[in-house]
């Protein structure tokens, strides 16, 4: 970084070339991060049911990176600064693979003792191992897909109405990594409880997933349009700046976020746990499913990154793009029915309540509109790309230039509609 950004400012590098510079720098860190979880699902053989053990290892390990996030963005940068606190990281993860030889060392003699016999996942006493796993391979990189893009779309909503918060990022990413964690632990619970049905539980909670997207995506716009009490609420999203009172802060840093993403990331977790308990039925094969599985997943993400940040927002919307994200809820309900877990009265039911939820999500004027506090259609006026939403309010004093929530300058020419597009949007 001191070298490319600091030294070498004066660097004029295409966007490819940084592109390529930055995936380089990050090659070598990532590769390791993703080849650990398959090498690590086969260093003990008698550990018992493998699935739940992978879901432990990812419990914890999402559970520390929720852990991370939080401190890192609220204590270790603000008071040691962004490069000591690199530092701390590197000193953590220096510490975390001197344990590992440390430990192998003093275990080294125990493990070559160790019953060749591999411990399997409990028989499940139905016909779920028969899945092909090419089912498991589509809906890893389905979950991947609609997981960042999810993501992606939480965060451009957030970021608006916290009104582009300097830890806006952080807070997200600390409810999504903790309740995706919670989700695994319970799942792992679950998967101890109850021996049979998990196909069926994972297709019902997957579905569920969808629903409640759609569901709080409504619900967040007609109640800051409709409800009386929310008001003030609605009066801080369509602010120029932040307004100091705990309580506003408090539902736009923190109620409106677990609202929105609390329940979905939870599932999210839950149904790892439950599919690794289907899919790890031969230990020989664990670390070979595990990694092909955590590349497609990834791949999924990465593609949909792609699709939420290059089509989504600068050719869709984001309004329509979560629309066509939340059509994947019909593909678990359509397998619901074909496996006869639901009659066809029910799939119908189930079908017809997801489309009228993603009926009702507004058009992208009024998810902005809503979203940024404005009032009447006529006094806004937006465009958003990959980088920001970009917005003109128009109040009864004057138009304001807002960057994601955040005011940026005021047009004295309130009345001169003409002079604001000509001047303002191409700007």
């Amino acid at each position: 970084y001191d070298w490319l950004f600091v030294e070498n400012s004066s660097f004029q590098l295409g966007s490819i070339y940084l592109y390529i510079i930055l995936f380089l720098l990050l090659l070598v860190p990532t590769f390791l991060m993703g080849v650990s979880l398959p090498l690590l699902s086969k260093a003990f053989k008698n550990i018992g049911n493998q699935g739940n053990f992978i879901s432990l290892l990812y419990f914890t390990n999402t559970l520390g990176a929720a852990i991370g996030t939080f401190i890192t963005s609220f204590y270790l940068i603000p008071n040691m600064g962004f490069e000591k606190a690199i530092y701390v990281a590197a000193g953590l993860n220096f510490f975390c693979g001197l344990s590992v030889l440390l430990f192998n060392y003093l275990f080294k003699k125990e493990e070559n003792q160790q019953d060749e016999k591999a411990g399997l996942t409990e028989k499940l006493f139905e016909e779920e191992f028969n899945i092909p796993f090419k089912f498991w391979l589509i809906q890893y990189f389905i979950s991947g897909f609609t997981a960042i893009s999810f993501e992606i779309i939480w965060f451009r909503m957030i970021d608006v109405m916290m009104k582009s918060y300097a830890v806006t990022f952080s807070i997200i990413l600390t409810i999504y990594l903790g309740s995706m964690a919670v989700g695994t632990w319970l799942g792992v619970l679950y998967n101890n409880k109850y021996k049979t049905g998990k196909l069926k539980t994972f297709l019902w909670i997957q579905a569920s997933l969808y629903t409640y997207v759609a569901v709080s995506i409504v619900l967040l716009y007609f109640s800051v349009e409709n409800i009386g009490f929310l008001e003030p609420l609605r009066g801080y999203f369509e602010g120029y700046d932040e307004i100091p009172s705990f309580k506003l802060r408090l539902i736009s840093m923190l109620i409106i976020p677990v609202f929105l993403m609390s329940i979905p990331t939870f599932i999210m977790g839950f149904s790892f746990s439950v599919s690794q308990n289907i899919i790890q039925n031969d230990f020989s094969l664990v670390g070979k499913k595990l990694g092909t599985l955590q590349f497609i997943n990834i791949a999924g993400s990465t593609a949909g990154a792609w699709f939420a940040s290059l089509i989504g927002f600068e050719i869709l919307g984001t309004s329509l793009t979560l629309k066509l994200l939340l059509l994947a809820g019909f593909i678990y309900i359509g397998i619901l029915g074909y496996q006869t877990y639901l009659s066809k009265i029910n799939v119908g039911v189930m079908s017809l309540v997801l489309l009228v939820l993603v009926v009702f999500i507004p058009g992208k004027q009024d998810f902005w509109r809503v979203v940024s506090g404005v009032k009447e259609e006529a006094n806004f006026i937006f465009s958003e790309d990959k980088t920001a939403l970009s917005s003109i309010k128009i109040g009864e004093e004057n138009a304001t230039v807002f960057i994601n929530g955040l005011g940026q300058s005021h047009f004295p020419m309130k009345t001169d509609y003409f002079h604001i597009m000509l001047g303002a949007v191409p700007a």
